[in-house]
């Protein structure tokens, strides 16, 4: 039986099994066998987590290749009833409760100190930022975080307002941990 991740090499080539491999072999890494120890003590976070599917392939992925790695899951939603499921998933696999949050990410970053190993997300492409078609709130929140300058995740420009999956990229690279 395939896993989830084996399942999505099927419909996105990134994922695909040669790609991965040839990937870990041009950087000098590859996740199996006696190196399995390299992935260990893993911090992952999704930005827009819905129901906490990635997450869970994420921790199934590592958990594959070092059975004993320390994965902590965090995670932040803005949909109550997503949240909610992604809650009950993360409780049955043994994670701390308090690293799910009901947060709307543009609006703020519920994890502000602490950087991640790993970013996983699947942002909503398409949705604006600013302007009528905007969240109430969240346009405020940008142009706010974005005053903070090089210090918030907003340091390198704000994209069009129709593009707020920009932003979220930018938030996932303030989000890793450049001492990894």
């Amino acid at each position: 039986m395939a896993t989830a991740y084996e399942n999505r090499a099927h419909w996105h080539p990134s994922f695909s099994r040669p790609t991965r491999r040839k990937a870990q072999k041009s950087s000098g890494f590859r996740a199996s066998g006696t190196y399995g120890h390299c992935i260990k003590d893993n911090v992952l976070i999704d930005q827009a987590c819905g129901t906490g599917g990635m997450l869970s392939t994420g921790y199934n992925f590592i958990k594959r290749y070092n059975p004993s790695a320390d994965v902590r899951l965090f995670g932040q939603e803005i949909n109550p009833e997503s949240y909610a499921m992604c809650l009950a998933e993360m409780l049955i696999k043994g994670q701390n409760a308090e690293n799910i949050r009901l947060q709307d990410t543009m609006k703020g970053d519920c994890f502000p100190g602490q950087r991640m190993r790993f970013v996983l997300e699947n942002p909503p492409f398409g949705q604006s930022w600013g302007g009528k078609d905007a969240g109430e709130g969240v346009e405020q929140a940008v142009r706010d975080e974005f005053a903070r300058g090089d210090d918030g995740r907003w340091g390198h420009g704000l994209p069009t307002s129709g593009d707020m999956q920009m932003l979220f990229l930018q938030s996932t690279i303030h989000k890793m941990d450049m001492h990894f």
